[in-house]
């Protein structure tokens, strides 16, 4: 029998049912789709269920003595272990419906732990009815199939002026209360004209936060130049935007090295680099997370039997990237949406059109990317509070266990 999925409270998300030679597996919250995957005796496995196929199937866990003896004596592996995810079931089904009709992503991570919370993708697709419907999911050109959060590269835009910013405050580039470069200048990308985001008030400082603020690209081009490309490079490593992370779910194993002809249009994320909604939920959680880039868990335990866990270590270390008091000021120089949200909001361009992203942190850690395909900034941020208010309101990085 092949082990079931569960969220951090037990619910299940996928479970085998039946008996030895007719088992079927189940899947009772198909929200949870882009991350479960689908075990299929026609069409094979994606997601949790080929990344993790040996703990379900039980050649692989925390008592391989057991796996031994079973094999030895019975000729088979054990029952197939169970999986205890980060996830919450109730924030993954909000998260999916938000993103109800569009094309896009929305991941929710505790900063502190790094722990995923939620993690979803639009459109996507029922494992449960999977067979029947391949022959049409594979040939739709929305990519149902695609895991947006873990699969998908976009260009990040403006999304990288928060980082940057943090990152040459804490290293001697940027002086908070001098005049920013190039202001107001204009950059230009794909034969289009970039401007600030947001428009000028009569009482905004040229410095550097109000550049930040604004979304204004023109300082970070500048920033950019000044860096150079070794410079860019070594700062958006730090953050981890050079490398998926690992958290035992398929995904992009391997990135192309990077080596940015344009470092001006590299810091305004406009360049070779491509990054996926996950990437950059990890990196902007070294804001909220007191300078941490946390090391990700979408697979927290894994047991015999539900409740008889044995933890499972990241396979990412945490690593410091800034010092606390940097990252704390990056993040109070954020929109400030009250009732202790945070955010920023920005468009980037790609050759197929736009992109809206918002990055948002909730008053417990949490922080939420949002990725829409053609859609708005303003769109994102919507649906990005709306998942960090029941984020909050469930006290979700507060769990014990």
């Amino acid at each position: 029998q092949r082990g079931s999925i569960l969220d951090w409270d037990g619910v299940a998300l996928a479970a085998s049912v039946g008996t030895t030679g007719s088992f079927r597996r189940i899947y009772y919250d198909p929200a949870s789709a882009p991350v479960t995957g689908y075990d299929s005796s026609h069409y094979g496995q994606a997601g949790l269920e080929t990344s993790v196929d040996g703990f379900l199937r039980g050649e692989i866990g925390p008592d391989p003595l057991m796996i031994w003896w079973s094999e030895l004596v019975y000729g088979r592996p054990p029952a197939g272990y169970h999986l205890r995810l980060t996830l919450n079931s109730e924030l993954q089904r909000a998260s999916a419906d938000q993103l109800a009709g569009q094309r896009g992503a929305l991941v929710v991570v505790d900063a502190r732990s790094g722990a995923i919370l939620a993690m979803a993708s639009a459109p996507s697709f029922d494992p449960n009815t999977l067979d029947q419907e391949w022959p049409e999911l594979v040939v739709r050109t929305d990519g149902p199939l695609l895991n947006r959060a873990t699969q998908g590269q976009y260009q990040p835009g403006m999304t990288l002026a928060p980082l940057l910013f943090a990152w040459g405050t804490s290293n001697g580039l940027i002086e908070v209360e001098l005049p920013a470069p190039d202001l107001f200048s204009l950059v230009t990308v794909f034969d289009r004209n970039l401007a600030c985001e947001r428009p000028v008030e009569p009482q905004d400082e040229p410095n550097w936060e109000t550049a930040l603020a604004l979304a204004c690209p023109g300082p970070f081009a500048a920033l950019g130049e000044r860096m150079g490309s070794e410079g860019v490079l070594r700062a958006l490593e730090a953050f981890g935007l050079l490398e998926p992370p690992q958290i035992r779910l398929e995904g992009a194993s391997e990135l192309p090295t990077i080596a940015f002809e344009n470092p001006r249009l590299a810091a305004v994320g406009q360049a070779e680099l491509t990054v996926t909604p996950l990437q950059l939920a990890r990196a902007f959680s070294v804001l909220t997370g007191a300078g941490v880039r946390p090391g990700l868990t979408l697979v927290a335990a894994v047991g015999p039997t539900p409740g008889d866990w044995q933890l499972l270590p990241a396979l990412d270390a945490a690593l410091p990237v800034l010092p606390p008091s940097e990252a704390q000021r990056t993040l109070d120089s954020l929109i400030d949406y009250g009732d202790g949200f945070r955010g920023y909001e920005v468009q980037a361009l790609s050759g197929s059109g736009s992109l809206g992203w918002f990055v948002g942190f909730g008053p417990r850690d949490e922080v939420a990317v949002v990725l829409l395909e053609g859609g708005t900034p303003a769109r994102a941020r919507e649906l990005g509070i709306s998942v960090l208010r029941l984020a909050a309101d469930l006290d979700l990085t507060s769990r014990d266990g």
